[in-house]
């Protein structure tokens, strides 16, 4: 566990709808993270997020109370994802 570790960039990395979820869980107890980015920079949408990977997400944010910013734009996650994430949010 690193304890210095404030930021992940994975953007444009081809993380699939479990990759992601799968990595919030694995973050869930990281408690020096304070921002992570899963957006697609180049807008070829190479990052896929799911309902379930959402539903990670919204657990991630229910934990760890020291998240202030994530970017998860272009992930074609739709209305039914953020309805996943409201109640984190």
């Amino acid at each position: 566990m690193n304890r210095s570790l404030v930021h992940i960039d994975l953007g444009s990395n081809d993380i699939n709808h479990d990759s992601a979820g799968y990595l919030f869980k694995a973050i869930q107890k990281h408690h020096t993270l304070t921002s992570i980015t899963l957006a697609n920079h180049d807008r070829l949408h190479r990052n896929r997020m799911s309902n379930y990977s959402c539903q990670e997400l919204r657990m991630l944010l229910e934990v760890n109370k020291i998240m202030s910013m994530i970017d998860i734009s272009d992930n074609g996650i739709g209305n039914s994802g953020f309805k996943v994430l409201e109640p984190a949010l």
